[in-house]
């Protein structure tokens, strides 16, 4: 004798459409918040780099009665902690006046910018 009923497994495809649904939602909140985070972390490391530079260049003050000119030059190096991506100049007070990018291997990317008032980089407008 033949048994009307069977023994059905998986899913239906209403089951799966919902599911791809709330996935599809899932995705389009979370994405655009993630994607904007790179450029974010990018300019703390940069100002993190101008607050290496900064302390470095009050060690070198402290240590040759001089500001140095700027961070390329010779004796600069042993103050600082880890490579630069920029070539910061140096202000007469210690202020970091300029940041330049062109003669570095691994450069800050262009989407930033070196904002000398505020002694930090913004992303770029």
């Amino acid at each position: 004798m033949v048994d009307s009923k069977r023994c059905q497994s998986g899913f239906t495809l209403l089951e799966v459409l919902i599911t791809i649904g709330i996935l599809g939602v899932l995705v389009s909140v979370a994405v655009p918040n993630v994607w904007g985070m790179k450029d974010t972390a990018e300019v703390a490391a940069a100002n993190n780099e101008v607050d290496n530079v900064r302390t470095a260049a009050l060690a070198y003050y402290s240590a040759n009665s001089d500001w140095p000119d700027n961070t390329a030059e010779p004796g600069f190096a042993p103050f600082l902690s880890g490579e630069l991506r920029a070539v910061y100049s140096v202000g007469d007070n210690g202020t970091i006046e300029g940041a330049d990018t062109t003669s570095v291997p691994n450069p800050w990317p262009a989407t930033m910018v070196y904002d000398a008032a505020a002694e930090q980089w913004e992303k770029a407008p």
